[in-house]
């Protein structure tokens, strides 16, 4: 099977059963490590820890609940911005919230005009016989994804997503690498729900003079 016939079945599997609302419980981790020029090594400088209840309703209206929190610093560190971009839950949308941008989904109704897909080998995950399908923007000046998407070969669900986002996906300050981890697991025997999200960025900044990799 080509990688177009895999991604043309996981766009319809994703259309199926598409879900209007959830609530879920969450756990945040969110580190700052800074590079250590002395030890040529990244040290962890900064931790922040936060349980919420999370409420999502269709279209992309998302509520958070704090229900603990714990900010633990070094001296020098008392605070720093937390980007939270939240999961993302559904890759067959048009019009993917990332920040203050909308990106176009790999698995959106006429993706094709956005990506090539390509097969990279088939895997088991989990028990799971399935493809790893990556995904390659057409465009540089339209915010898309690249990366690898695995895809289950049985049900053709999107299971894992591995991807980065070109230079049209505008944060500020411009990371200098933007990265998404994203799984999924079935619930209820239904619905595909994300079930871990690791978000990682590296900055490369200058301030008071001094060259800062975080």
């Amino acid at each position: 099977m080509s990688a177009d016939q895999i991604s043309e079945k996981a766009k319809e599997a994703s259309r199926q059963n598409r879900m209007k609302s959830y609530k879920l419980k969450s756990y945040t981790k969110s580190f700052l490590n800074i590079f250590n020029t002395k030890k040529n090594t990244y040290e962890a400088e900064a931790a922040t820890l936060v349980h919420s209840d999370l409420y999502w309703k269709k279209p992309d209206h998302r509520r958070e609940i704090e229900t603990a929190y714990r900010h633990i610093h070094k001296p020098k560190f008392v605070e720093y911005d937390n980007f939270d971009f939240g999961t993302i839950h559904d890759f067959s949308r048009s019009d993917i919230p990332v920040n203050n941008t909308s990106v176009v989904g790999p698995l959106s109704k006429g993706s094709d005009d956005f990506y090539r897909f390509h097969l990279v080998d088939s895997i088991t995950i989990n028990g799971i016989p399935s493809y790893r399908v990556q995904v390659i923007p057409k465009k540089k000046h339209q915010p898309l994804m690249e990366g690898v998407l695995v895809i289950s070969a049985e049900t053709y669900r999107l299971i894992t997503a591995d991807i980065t986002f070109n230079n049209a996906v505008k944060l500020f300050p411009q990371p200098r690498s933007f990265t998404l981890h994203q799984t999924f697991a079935l619930h209820n025997g239904t619905y595909w729900m994300p079930d871990e999200t690791v978000w990682r960025m590296n900055f490369e900044l200058s301030f008071l003079g001094h060259d800062v990799k975080a």
